[in-house]
């Protein structure tokens, strides 16, 4: 038996895989849309403004967490904080930004989908 926290990284890294899977996913059909009807998925975004607003501060919400778990990083790095605060704090931060650009990912997707 791993133990506790053992039990909640391999969770994590389960739910980690998951939610990379769904944003490569995501992103390449997103991709593919824009390639194929570049002005249609365009005229959808604006077309679906409010949706679109959603999609776009999903996405760069994503980007501050991110850059927030990078902090967490360096300050570990520069001996400001103990290494265990990159399994209890960067961890999650690092899943909680790739769930939010899943999810504007997803968002995008589905506004210029065909």
């Amino acid at each position: 038996m791993l133990g506790y926290m053992g039990d909640i990284v391999v969770l994590a890294s389960t739910v980690s895989l998951v939610i990379s899977v769904l944003g490569v996913y995501y992103a390449v059909r997103l991709h593919i849309n824009v390639m194929r009807r570049p002005k249609y998925s365009l005229a959808q975004i604006f077309l679906h403004k409010n949706r679109a607003i959603h999609a776009i501060t999903l996405f760069v919400l994503s980007v501050f967490v991110f850059i927030i778990g990078r902090f967490v990083s360096f300050a570990v790095l520069l001996g400001l904080l103990q290494e265990k605060f990159i399994y209890t704090l960067r961890n999650p931060i690092d899943l909680t930004a790739a769930t939010l650009l899943v999810v504007s990912l997803a968002k995008l997707y589905h506004i210029t989908r065909h």
